[in-house]
This record gives structure tokens, C-alpha cells and sequence, in this order.
């Protein structure tokens, strides 16, 4: 019994002993005693409740590969992040690139789809090609008054210009005839080119010079006002050579065959504004003489269109 009891006591001392070196060790008692596996197939993933329709999940960057060399799938909603509102509501036409560096006869329109639902103001826009550098799209005059560039030499409108559906903005290189004024087309603007040197001129789409009054004109009266072209101002000599003096009716309608004249007399009516604008940038445009990506970007550097050529 003696013997048994020593035997018992140097147990519990070696087995003391070897508790204790393993703890300094870093193993411990528990690690003898094995959890039990998860099940196959199942992965911490599982217990993770799932986002819910509707919730923006964000993607973190990955820094290779996942497992089996599949590639990770980019939602709809990130491969359109870069893309405007506007996306491809707006569109480039007639582009005439330079054909040399400081070319200074390159222009493009922009078109407003046919089927935009309501207006959209592109002032404030940029355009860029492959190059450094691109431009904001500038702003223009709506209604224009020649009494606009009487009193401001640098005057250049402050209005936006606010593209219709179907209604289009052309943009030149040059530098505006008109003291730097920009503008939005009317059916009287045909008459400034007398005035001042575009090109190419304003579209010569006047009124006609009859009206329902002329037919009580004289009968020289009449005749003269038939030789007269459309939105075209007559000069001095030529009315006084034809007309009679005392004429006074007809030399009053004739005297109003000017811009000023036809805008008084015809800025109310329904199709009195044009769809087109011009603008004249007085800037070489950025793009290359031979190929070049042109892009249209809204006011928060995002992507409306572009143009290859």
C-alpha cells in the first residue's frame, strides 16, 4: 500500500510537470480536444444574412484572382457610374475637324434627340478630344436685340443655351463677327448678314415682304417691293430713285425691311425662333488633324456622347 501511494504521488508530480511545460509552450490542455468540423460545404459565408433588393453593396478592390480563376461579377448599377443622365440624349454632328494645327475653320454641332420629353441646358458642358486639353461650352443670346452690342464691346450673352427636342447648337473655331456674341437663330437673323461677315452666312429665311396691306400700295409701290430679295435691307439710293417722294405709305413699310424692323414686328409669332444656335468659340478647337475620340461631358465631368473619326 506504501509502494502504491509513492507510485501515485510521482505520477501526479510528472504529470504536474508536463502541464506546466506545455502551458510555457503555448499549447494547453484544450488543445487536445478537437471542436467538431463544420459540415461539408458549408462556409462562414452562410451565417451571413444576404443584402436585401434594393441595398447598394459596395465592391472592394481586388487584389487578385478568386478561387477557381473566376472573375468577380460588376453589378449593372457600377458599369454605368461614368455614364450622364443625359447619356446619348445629346449627340455630335456635322464635325468638321482642322486641317491643320491652329486651324481655325473647325467646327461640330450638338443635337437634342427628337424624343427628349423636356429641355435640356448644355452651357456649362465640356468638350474633349485625346489631347491635354477641351473647352466649356460657352452661353449665348436667346432673343437678340442689335442694341445688345452697342454699349459692351465684350458682351456675349448670359443666357444658357436650352436644347428642344430636335433643336441643335453649332459651334465654330472663329471668333464671332458680332463683338463676341453668340446667338440663338430667328426668322429675322438672315437681315445681319449685311451687316456683318459669317461664315457660312445666317440662313436667309425672312418673311415675306408681301403683306395683306401691300395690295393697297401703289402700283410702283408694289413693283419695287417685288424686286426686293429676301432679308434685304434697300438702300437710300435705290428707294429714292423709285419710289415717289410723296409716297410716304410705301417709304414707311420699306424702312422697316431691316432687323430691327422685322424682330419688332415679329418676335410674337409662334415659329419666330429657330432651332439652331451659333456659337462661335474663338478658339482653336483641341482635336487631332487626323484621328481623334471626341467626348461630351455634362457639368459633373460625366459621359453624354462621343465621336470617333
Amino acid at each position: 500500500m506504501k509502494n502504491l501511494s509513492i507510485v501515485f504521488v510521482l505520477f501526479l508530480v510528472v504529470f504536474g510537470v508536463f502541464v506546466v511545460a506545455q502551458a510555457f509552450s503555448g499549447n494547453g490542455l484544450l488543445t487536445w480536444i478537437h471542436l467538431p468540423k463544420l459540415g461539408a460545404g458549408s462556409t462562414l459565408g452562410s451565417y451571413i444574412e444576404m443584402p436585401k433588393s434594393g441595398d447598394r453593396v459596395l465592391y472592394p478592390k481586388e487584389s487578385g484572382p478568386v478561387s477557381g480563376g473566376a472573375a468577380t461579377a460588376v453589378p449593372q448599377e457600377a458599369a454605368n457610374l461614368n455614364q450622364s443622365p443625359y447619356y446619348k440624349k445629346v449627340y455630335f454632328g456635322s464635325v468638321q475637324r482642322p486641317y491643320a494645327t491652329n486651324d481655325a475653320r473647325a467646327s461640330f454641332s450638338l443635337y437634342a434627340d427628337s424624343s427628349l420629353s423636356a429641355p435640356i441646358d448644355i452651357t456649362g458642358w465640356k468638350v474633349k478630344g485625346n489631347g491635354a486639353y477641351g473647352f466649356v461650352l460657352p452661353t449665348a443670346v436667346a432673343s437678340f436685340e442689335r442694341t445688345m452690342i452697342m454699349f459692351s464691346s465684350a458682351f456675349r450673352g448670359t443666357d444658357d443655351i436650352v436644347l428642344r427636342g430636335g433643336d441643335y447648337a453649332t459651334f465654330y473655331s472663329a471668333a464671332s463677327p458680332m463683338n463676341g456674341v453668340n446667338l440663338r437663330l430667328n426668322k429675322c437673323t438672315g437681315y445681319l448678314n449685311e451687316n456683318y461677315s459669317f461664315s457660312p452666312s445666317l440662313p436667309y429665311e425672312c418673311p415675306r415682304i408681301e403683306s395683306p396691306r401691300t395690295v393697297y400700295f401703289t402700283g410702283k409701290c408694289q413693283e419695287y417691293l417685288r424686286t426686293i430679295n429676301s432679308c434685304h435691307t434697300p438702300t437710300q439710293d435705290s428707294i429714292n430713285s423709285t419710289l415717289d417722294t410723296n409716297d410716304v405709305e410705301c417709304r414707311a413699310f420699306v424702312s422697316r425691311l431691316t432687323y430691327d424692323g422685322c424682330f419688332a414686328d415679329h418676335r410674337a409669332d409662334t415659329d419666330f425662333y429657330s432651332r439652331e444656335w451659333r456659337v462661335w468659340l474663338n478658339q482653336f478647337l483641341p482635336f487631332d488633324i487626323l484621328h481623334d475620340r471626341i467626348v461630351l461631358y455634362d457639368r459633373q465631368g460625366l459621359e453624354v456622347n462621343e465621336y470617333t473619326y
